[in-house]
């Protein structure tokens, strides 16, 4: 039985040194390649560093094939340029909105202010129209015709020019 198991271990032996030896040759290939596009991802971002990214909890561990990357993940970075045009957009959309709410405020502060303006003036105008406005007949203290009830109450000297007009052709009434 010792021959029997001294060609196992010989076997397991080798497969490991195989197992090895791939991983070594495919860790090459990995760094040739991962080198070669960090290279084009530098051109795009100048200030990509692929020793900073490998050191990354996340991005590192996917790299190494320990994380899978979730869903949304992969979502996320399949569609990262509608994502930021969709967030731009609706940035835009609300500094437009608030532009257009600022604008109308000030519009109608600017319409309040003008209609109190003008309340105030026309209010001040129709004040001074009634300070000058000449007195109603009869809310005077004096009449304006004196007026006797009757000829009895006349006096000598209003009979007297009464006459004299009556003498000249006038025709007096009571």
């Amino acid at each position: 039985m010792n021959q029997a198991e001294s060609p196992e271990p010989a076997v397991s032996a080798a497969a490991e040194v195989s197992e090895e030896a791939a991983s070594a040759e495919a860790a090459p290939a990995f760094d040739a390649a991962l080198l070669t596009e960090a290279e084009g991802v530098r051109a795009v971002y100048p200030h990509f560093d692929l020793t900073a990214e490998l050191s990354h909890p996340v991005l590192g561990a996917i790299l190494r094939g320990e994380v899978k990357p979730t869903l949304r993940q992969l979502y996320e970075a399949v569609h990262l340029d509608e994502i930021l045009e969709s967030r731009v957009a609706s940035g835009v959309q609300a500094q437009v909105d608030e532009a257009v709410t600022s604008a109308v405020s000030e519009a109608v502060s600017a319409a309040v202010a003008e209609a109190v303006r003008e309340t105030e003036e026309r209010l001040l105008s129709h004040i001074r129209a009634r300070g000058q406005r000449p007195s109603e007949v009869g809310t005077g203290g004096a009449a304006g015709i004196r007026m006797h009830p009757a000829v009895n109450r006349l006096t000598r000297k209003e009979r007297a020019m009464l006459a004299k007009r009556a003498e000249n052709g006038e025709t007096i009434q009571f």
